[in-house]
C-alpha cells in the first residue's frame, strides 16, 4: 500500500473514527482509516430487510448532546424526526400507565399517588440546573437515598436513567453521569434518523472521503509500532507496514490495549454497559398511539422507531425493545421471551404481522460505565497515551464529555484536534 509518512493512521471506523477522519480533513491533514469488517459503524450500522431499516437495538440521539453539536460543527447532516418527552407509558406490574414527565402527565397518571406527585414534580423541576461537582464519586443509589423518599418515585427515577443510560446498575454508576444524561432526556427531543443510524454513518463516510481521507475495509490493524515516544507505522493483518505522522485509536478499550502492549494506560473504567434486544419488523403497528414505553419495576424498553421515522414502507412499523442487563451477565432465550411477553402488553396481535425479526443475545452499549468507584467523567481514559506523543485514544470509553454517541463524537473530535495541534507544532 502505498501511503505517505504523512498521513494519520485512525484505527476503527465506528462513530468516534469517522469523526476524527473528516474533523482532520477539515484542518487540512490527510487520514487513512482502517475498519477491520466490510461495514463500518459499528452499532450505528443498519440493517435493511426488503423496505424495513432494523437498527441494531433502541438507540438514543439527544437534540442538545454533544454528538449533534459535533456533527452539526463538521456539517454533516442528521436526517431526522424528533420526539419530545411526553406521550409514553411506564409499566408497573403489568400494569400500563401514563408515563409522568410534564405537568399533564403528572397530574392524570395512575402511577403515583399525591405525595409521590409532588416530589416527583419537585425532582423533574429540579433537574435541569442541579450542580454535578459533588456527585461524580457518589453512586445513583446511594444519592437517591438521600435526595428522594418516596420509594416508588425512586424507582420510577431509577426507570428514566436506564432508559437514557441504558444502564442498570445503580450500586456503581455515577449520580452525576446519571443526572447529566437524564438532563439531554429532559430538556431536549430525542431525534429517531430517517432510514436508521446507518444514513449517519454513510453521511460520515461521505464527508471524510470528500476531505481527502482514504477509507480502507476489511483491514485489521494489529500492532502501533513505536519508536523513541513516537508512533512511526502500523502492520495489517497481511503484514503491510504503513507509516504515519500520528495514530488514532478508536477501538474498543480491549482492542486498544492489544495493539498499544506495555504503553496503553491503565484505565479506572472498563465495565461495559450491555442489553438484550429484540428488533421486529411488522405489517402494521397494533396499537398507533404507543410510541415508546419503559419498564419501572422491569428493565425494559420499547420504542416504535417507525411511528417517528421512515425506517418502514408506508403503513408498516419497526419496534425496538431492549432488557437491561446487569453488569458481568450476558443475554439469553429467556429474555428473548421476557421482550415478546412486554411487546404482547404494548401491541396485543401483534404475532401475526410479524415480518422480520432479529434477537440480539448481548450488544454492548457502551464500553465503559461511568462509574461512582472510578471518579465519574474524570475516571475515563482522557485519550492521551503518557509515554507516546502522537498516539490518541477516542470511543464512548473516552474523555470527560457524555455518553454513548455523545462521547464517540467528542473524543473523536478531540482526538483529531490534538493531533492538529502536535502537526501545527
Amino acid at each position: 500500500m502505498g501511503v505517505s509518512a504523512e498521513v494519520v493512521v485512525v484505527v476503527g471506523g465506528g462513530l468516534a473514527g469517522l469523526v476524527a477522519a473528516v474533523q482532520l480533513g477539515r484542518d487540512g491533514l490527510a487520514a487513512v482509516l482502517f475498519h477491520d469488517t466490510a461495514e463500518l459503524g459499528g452499532r450505528a450500522r443498519t440493517e435493511r430487510r426488503g423496505g424495513f431499516y432494523l437498527n441494531f437495538g433502541p438507540h438514543r440521539l439527544f437534540e442538545r448532546g454533544a454528538a449533534v453539536v459535533g456533527l452539526r460543527a463538521l456539517d454533516v447532516a442528521v436526517d431526522s424526526s424528533t420526539r419530545g418527552p411526553n406521550g409514553g407509558l411506564a409499566i408497573r406490574g403489568g400494569v400500563k400507565h401514563t408515563l409522568p414527565v410534564g405537568c399533564l402527565s403528572l397530574m392524570t397518571t395512575g402511577l403515583l399517588g399525591l405525595s409521590g406527585k409532588r416530589e416527583m414534580a419537585r425532582f423533574l423541576t429540579a433537574v435541569p440546573s442541579m450542580d454535578l461537582t459533588s456527585l461524580q464519586s457518589l453512586s445513583l443509589a446511594e444519592w437517591l437515598r438521600t435526595a428522594v423518599h418516596d420509594p416508588l418515585v425512586c424507582q420510577l427515577i431509577l426507570a428514566f436513567i436506564r432508559f437514557t443510560t441504558y444502564c442498570d446498575d445503580p450500586d456503581r454508576q455515577s449520580a452525576a453521569a446519571a443526572i447529566d444524561q437524564l438532563k439531554l432526556s429532559l430538556t431536549g427531543s430525542v431525534m429517531y434518523i430517517h432510514q436508521g443510524w446507518g444514513t449517519l454513518v454513510a453521511a460520515l463516510r461521505e464527508a471524510a472521503v470528500s476531505r481527502g481521507a482514504t477509507v480502507v475495509t476489511e483491514q485489521l490493524v494489529t500492532a502501533v509500532n513505536l519508536n523513541a515516544r513516537r508512533a512511526t507505522s502500523v502492520t495489517l493483518t497481511d503484514g503491510t507496514v504503513v507509516p504515519c505522522r500520528a495514530v488514532i485509536v478508536a477501538t474498543s478499550p480491549h482492542h486498544a490495549a492489544r495493539l498499544l502492549g506495555c504503553v496503553m494506560p491503565q484505565l479506572r473504567a472498563t465495565t461495559a454497559v450491555r442489553v438484550a434486544a429484540l428488533d421486529i419488523a411488522l405489517r402494521r403497528l397494533p396499537s398507533k398511539r404507543t410510541v415508546f414505553a419503559m419498564g419501572v419495576d422491569d428493565p425494559v424498553c420499547f420504542s416504535a422507531d417507525s411511528a417517528i421515522a421512515r425506517v418502514a414502507p408506508e403503513a408498516n412499523a419497526v419496534v425496538h425493545l431492549a432488557k437491561y442487563l446487569r453488569t458481568g451477565t450476558e443475554g439469553s432465550a429467556d429474555d428473548e421471551r421476557h421482550l415478546e411477553r412486554t411487546l404482547d402488553l404494548l401491541q396485543p396481535g401483534w404475532r401475526g404481522l410479524e415480518v422480520h425479526r432479529r434477537f440480539l443475545r448481548t450488544v454492548v452499549v457502551s464500553h465503559a460505565m461511568v462509574s461512582a468507584e472510578s471518579g465519574g467523567f474524570s475516571g475515563r481514559a482522557n485519550g492521551r497515551i503518557p509515554d507516546v506523543d502522537n498516539v490518541f485514544l477516542a470511543g464512548d470509553w473516552v474523555g470527560p464529555t457524555g455518553q454513548l454517541a455523545d462521547a464517540s463524537v467528542a473524543s473523536g473530535m478531540r482526538a483529531a484536534r490534538a493531533v492538529e495541534r502536535l502537526a501545527s507544532r
